[in-house]
């Protein structure tokens, strides 16, 4: 299955004034520190930031097992949900204490690729086989699935509205979440769509569609990836992109994920850069930094854009524009995908 991570980022600062006497130095002591907690080959690690020291390199890993994959990790309120890569359960931990607080068994649908949430008492989650499992976070249960008949992977929800994507047959699906029934399915312009995400303010979903021979077994000629702009309201796909800032690099081109942030920009990393795109103009798709990353993600809490080489071994925090660099962190391990917590 095509499965390329997908990463998230979640931070409070903390701040302090100490007290000073007549003969102190006056200081300022702004502690702008928080915790980065990672998946990796070992399972999960917490990390002190912006200086990538780790403060507990087990947040999970089940005993007696000393290498334990763990893959993509979503926060949802107080909650982390944490996809074991080799196992049929998703790990519940809490955000603040980092304790695992429950687990959720999966093996009567199989791998999942992504998770999203509709609301306090369900989520939903993408598979390769069984198409969207419905979880009841009461219980922590898969309760249901909602059938389809090929391997779903991105999924995204905005109020009632869920669209999902469709790699092998080139289509997305939009699903109402008060009834659990796919609503329509439409095409895309381009071949394989993967990631997708939500912008509520302006009423659409994005999709990024990798496009041709990007994936082994596909060996049709290379072609350029695309992002398409779904109109939830409209149910139809109202906007194309081409993800390159030069044609001539278009065809090579490989995205490796897609974020959202609350001014309306969405950013897509590819090999060459990161790329964006305002969400409400749709208009251009401009380079705005030019190394590799293999995983983005924007941290409203801190209005901060985060970013993951493609090693996974450095991190990397720009502003909420993808502009500016605040901070950049080398680690010893790899990372496979990230979410930021306080301190």
């Amino acid at each position: 299955m095509r499965v390329i991570p997908i990463t998230i980022l979640f931070a409070v600062a903390v701040f302090m004034l100490p007290s000073c006497s007549p003969t102190e130095e006056l200081r300022n002591s702004f502690d702008d520190t928080w915790r980065l907690v990672a998946s990796g080959p070992n399972g999960v690690a917490a990390r002190s930031m912006p200086d990538g020291i780790v403060s507990n390199p087990s947040v999970w890993t089940p005993s007696p097992l000393t290498n334990y994959p763990a893959g993509i990790i979503r926060e949802y309120r107080d909650l982390l949900f944490v996809v074991s890569n080799i196992d049929a359960t998703i790990i519940v931990l809490h955000r603040d204490t980092l304790n695992v607080v429950d687990t959720i068994r999966t093996d009567a649908v199989g791998k999942i690729n992504d998770i999203a949430f509709a609301n306090a008492t369900t989520a939903y989650a993408t598979t390769d086989s069984f198409g969207v499992a419905v979880i009841d976070l009461i219980s922590n249960t898969v309760v249901t699935t909602i059938p389809f008949t090929e391997p779903l992977f991105g999924i995204a929800i905005a109020g009632n509205q869920m669209m999902v994507s469709m790699p092998n047959s080139n289509r997305v699906a939009l699903l109402d979440t008060r009834t659990n029934a796919v609503t329509v399915t439409l095409d895309v312009p381009t071949s394989s769509p993967t990631f997708v995400a939500a912008d509520g303010l302006n009423n659409i979903f994005a999709v990024v569609c990798m496009g041709n021979g990007k994936f082994p077994g596909d060996t049709r000629p290379l072609s350029t990836p695309t992002i398409s702009f779904v109109d939830i309201a409209k149910r139809t796909v109202v906007k194309t992109l081409d993800l390159t800032s030069r044609a001539s690099e278009g065809p090579t081109q490989i995205p490796k994920g897609l974020a959202i942030n609350s001014t309306e920009n969405a950013f897509i990393p590819v090999q060459s850069g990161l790329l964006r795109v305002n969400t409400r103009s749709q208009l251009k798709v401009s380079a705005i930094q030019f190394d590799s990353y293999s995983a983005v993600y924007y941290n409203a809490a801190r209005s901060e854009l985060n970013t993951v080489s493609p090693d996974g071994k450095t991190l990397t925090v720009f502003d909420e524009f993808g502009e500016q660099l605040k901070s950049t962190v080398v680690i010893s391990d790899s990372i496979y995908n990230f979410v930021g917590v306080s301190r």
